[in-house]
C-alpha cells in the first residue's frame, strides 16, 4: 500500500471530479486512525470523544471501497519541498499509522491519496488551490458543513448556498441534530464541503450510503487559518497568518 503523492492526488482527484456527478474525497488523519485504534480516548485538537459509535462509522466510511470514494490517509506520504517538522513532514510515528490503517482496512489496498493535499497546496501553491476552487466550487451550488463563519469561507468558496453550522468542538456528539438539515438539503446542491474534524468522515459515509449525488470534499483545517484561527495545527502557527493574508488579499 502506498499514498500518492501532491500533484498525482490532485490530479486524480480531478479526473473524478469530471468524471463523475458522485465524487467524494474523504481524509483520515493521524487522529482518525489513534481512534481507530483505541490509542487516544479524544483528539484533543477537534476535541473529540472517542465513543464506539464513532469508531464504528469512521471504520464504516474508511472500508467503503469504491472508485469514486476517494480515501485519504496519514502515514508514510512522499515529502514533498518545502516540508518540515511541523510544516507538513511525515509523522515521526509514519510505520507505525501504516501498521493501523493496515489492520483496519478490511480488503487489501494499493494506493490512497494524500491526506494534506489542500493544506499543502494552501501554503506552496496557492494559485493551484485558487485554480481547483475556482472550477470546481466557486460559482457552483454549495453546502458548507462546520464551525468556520460564513462570511470567512464565502470569501473562499464563493456563495454558500446551505451553511450547515456544527459545534467547534465534539462534533459527532451533535450529529443527530444536524444530520437532518444535511440529508434534507444534499439533493439540492453541486458540492457539499466537509471541514468538521472526524465527523466529516462519518457525513460522508452517510451521504454516500444514501446516494447523494454531490462533489464532497473533505477539506481539513485549511478553512481554520482563514477564519482567524490559527493555533488548531502546529502548520497554521506557523504559516497560518500567510496563508490568509493571500487568500483574504
Amino acid at each position: 500500500m502506498r499514498i500518492m503523492g501532491i500533484t498525482e492526488s490532485l490530479i486524480k482527484l480531478q479526473d473524478a471530479l469530471d468524471a463523475s456527478k458522485k465524487a467524494y474525497y474523504v481524509r483520515f488523519g493521524d487522529g482518525d486512525s489513534l481512534m481507530l485504534n483505541k490509542s487516544i480516548k479524544r483528539d484533543n485538537r477537534n476535541k473529540q470523544e472517542n465513543t464506539r459509535e464513532l469508531r464504528k462509522e469512521l471504520h464504516e466510511s474508511l472500508n467503503i471501497n469504491e472508485p469514486f470514494y476517494l480515501r485519504a490517509a496519514s502515514g508514510s506520504y512522499p515529502i514533498e519541498p518545502g516540508m518540515v517538522d511541523g510544516l507538513f513532514a511525515p509523522f515521526y510515528n509514519r510505520e507505525d499509522l501504516d501498521v493501523i490503517l493496515t489492520q483496519q482496512l478490511d480488503e487489501p489496498t494499493e494506493e490512497l491519496f494524500n491526506p494534506i493535499l489542500f493544506h499543502y497546496l494552501g501554503v506552496f501553491a496557492p494559485k493551484v488551490l485558487t485554480a481547483f476552487i475556482d472550477r470546481n466550487i466557486r460559482h457552483r451550488s454549495t453546502m458548507f458543513i462546520g464551525s468556520c463563519s460564513k462570511e470567512a469561507m464565502e470569501k473562499f468558496f464563493g456563495k454558500i448556498k446551505y451553511y450547515v453550522e456544527t459545534p467547534s468542538g465534539n462534533s459527532y456528539g451533535a450529529i443527530q441534530a444536524f444530520w437532518p438539515q444535511v440529508e434534507k438539503f444534499s439533493s439540492d446542491v453541486d458540492n457539499i464541503i466537509l471541514a468538521t474534524g472526524q465527523t466529516s468522515k462519518v457525513l460522508a459515509k452517510r451521504l454516500w450510503k444514501i446516494n447523494a449525488e454531490v462533489h464532497c470534499i473533505d477539506i481539513g483545517s485549511i478553512v481554520d487559518p482563514l477564519d482567524g484561527k490559527f493555533n488548531t495545527r502546529t502548520c497554521w502557527k506557523m504559516k497560518g497568518r500567510e496563508v490568509r493574508s493571500y487568500f483574504n488579499g
